[in-house]
């Protein structure tokens, strides 16, 4: 696991709370509105979810009664159709019917995927999480995608340091768990970067400012360790082993309790005597689009990091100006604004941390119904 900055480390419980938008009996009411209106929808589609193969059975229903339709007028007009006339007929009996079919597909995903959120979530973060979701409609679409992206995350403190300088870079060549060197990022097409990131904003996080954390739905370090055990068991093994002293790891359960370090919180050294500056400290993320970092390279990563991290060893360290997006809670956006105005990086997108934790939870949502 790497420590993007020169940071000491103090083991804590995880700070996981939820804050609630309104008053706890008040969420619960709106909550059961909610699961009304969602199963009112439901029954009003009185609609069974389509495979892909069904859909394809369909489409092959409809194509042959097109076919059908179109040799019937053509023997009854005794003329050939043109290719326009056959492109309209098309579209009105297989286009429309698959189009339909994907429609009501979407929309039946869409309202379970609500209805097990009512079921999963606490009344105040249901509620969080549509205010997130920027719909009530169980849409996904709005949601940030970080897919062809890279991530580097670190705390305001840091995030100050690296304005005022410009770029992000080593500090002291004392980068990483191992000493390693080079601004570290995430690779977002890794399958659980949304899980790492999120586990590492909450090790840059003293404060209560996230209004909404994933973990209380799924604890972080079980999933990123699930992953690596299922896909590359002898290498977590020994990068558990590694991580942790030289300790035997041969069970899941050992590569967790050892992973269970991944939850301490990073204390910058020139905050680590103000515990009044610590408690306010907050995580924060910047994005960067993938294909505008061309000197990204895997080379300086180690064990399980190469299959999910990059390094960047460019001179003078990475714009901060090149960032596309930029994540801290909610309630600091405005504050982040105002710095960013101030640096001229206005152009820098800012949204809320809490919306990286509702695409893991829809995430985790999708898992439980598979």
């Amino acid at each position: 696991m790497i420590n993007q900055e020169n940071n000491q480390t103090e083991m804590l419980p995880q700070e996981s709370e939820s804050i609630a938008q309104s008053q706890p009996e008040e969420s619960s009411e709106l909550m059961q509105e909610r699961v009304s209106q969602i199963n009112q929808g439901l029954e009003e589609l009185n609609y069974q979810a389509t495979s892909r193969e069904d859909i394809q059975q369909i489409q092959e229903q409809e194509e042959q009664k097109y076919k059908s339709e179109v040799t019937e007028l053509e023997m009854g007009l005794e003329i050939k159709l043109s290719q326009e006339s056959r492109d309209m007929i098309y579209k009105n009996t297989v286009g429309d019917v698959i189009e339909q079919t994907q429609k009501n597909n979407e929309r039946f995903g869409n309202l379970n995927r609500l209805k097990k959120a009512t079921e999963t979530l606490l009344p105040e973060d249901f509620l969080y999480f549509e205010k997130i979701l920027g719909n009530k409609e169980g849409r996904v679409d709005q949601l940030y995608d970080i897919r062809g992206k890279v991530l580097h995350t670190t705390n305001d403190f840091y995030l100050g340091k690296m304005l005022e300088s410009g770029s992000i870079k080593t500090g002291g060549g004392q980068e990483g768990m191992y000493g390693s060197r080079g601004a570290s990022f995430t690779d977002g097409n890794f399958p659980e970067a949304i899980t790492f990131q999120t586990m590492y904003e909450d090790q840059n996080t003293h404060s209560l400012d996230k209004k909404f954390n994933s973990q209380n739905y799924g604890d972080k370090v079980q999933t990123f360790i699930r992953y690596f055990w299922d896909n590359k068991q002898e290498e977590t093994k020994q990068y558990a082993s590694k991580i942790s002293g030289g300790r035997k790891v041969e069970t899941f359960e050992d590569a967790v309790n050892v992973s269970e370090g991944f939850k301490f919180k990073t204390k910058p050294k020139d905050l680590e005597n103000d515990s009044m500056a610590l408690s306010k400290l907050f995580g924060a993320t910047i994005v960067y689009e993938k294909d505008k970092l061309p000197n990204l390279t895997r080379e300086g990563t180690e064990g399980l990091q190469k299959y999910f991290e990059f390094r960047s060893y460019q001179e003078g360290g990475v714009p901060v100006s090149e960032a596309s997006t930029i994540f801290v809670p909610e309630s600091q956006i405005k504050n982040i604004e105002q710095t960013l105005q101030k640096h001229r990086l206005s152009h820098i997108e800012i949204r809320p941390s809490e919306e990286l934790e509702v695409i893991r939870t829809v995430k985790l949502l999708e898992k439980d119904k598979e």
